[in-house]
């Protein structure tokens, strides 16, 4: 494992390791262990980043919710780096704990591994696996296990800005951008026609 935040290695974090599934003699499809049957993770459609993440969360809800104990844990060194041999092969929820280093608190977000994993350099099944967390900054100390990502709080309807659809004041249909009624057009170009035809009638009778 190695752990780090950009270049800085994050030291002292204790992460815990639950095999939640076997592997089929494959390679290629999970079976959710009798404390995970009902879990409700999906573990063989993650096709995406995102179902990857959603059954890890889903996973690490479970083992809070029913305070399972992990399979091995391990913490980093002085280098961001901890190993874990001799593991079983199949599926392994990663969960890492929020810990605080210096002035800021760091959040790692809870992982699938697959032992073994298929390598496609090789082309083969690479048993050796090497597991980067993702950290993030931010947050306050958790005592539960597992870290999954806080409900962002809803934002402020007092300080949401107004939208054309939010706003209160509505524009008259007869009010053109200008400001300016439209309804003396019509009487004022009425005036005009008749003025024209008066001139060209006095014109005509002093002709």
């Amino acid at each position: 494992m190695e752990n780090f935040y950009g270049e800085q290695p994050l030291a002292g974090v204790s992460f815990s390791m639950y095999r939640v599934a076997e592997v089929s003699a494959s390679g290629w499809w999970y079976t959710l262990l009798p404390d995970y049957e009902k879990s409700g993770a999906d573990v063989n459609n993650l096709a995406t980043a995102k179902d990857g993440r959603v059954a890890a969360e889903t996973l690490t809800a479970w083992v809070q919710s029913q305070k399972l104990s992990p399979d091995a844990r391990q913490s980093t060194d002085s280098k961001g780096t901890a190993s874990a041999s001799r593991l079983p092969t199949g599926l392994y929820l990663v969960v890492g704990e929020r810990t605080k280093i210096g002035d800021s608190v760091y959040t790692c977000a809870p992982s699938l591994v697959a032992i073994p994993e298929w390598s496609a350099e090789s082309y083969g099944w690479n048993y050796a696996v090497t597991i980067e967390p993702k950290n993030t900054p931010g947050g306050t100390i958790s005592d539960n296990p597992g870290n999954i990502p806080d409900k962002p709080n809803q934002p402020d309807q007092t300080n949401k800005k107004p939208t054309p659809s939010d706003s209160t004041t509505k524009t008259d249909k007869n009010l053109p951008n200008t400001g300016v009624l439209q309804w003396p057009i019509p009487t004022l170009a009425g005036i005009g026609v008749v003025c024209m035809l008066l001139g060209w009638w006095l014109r005509r009778k002093r002709g």
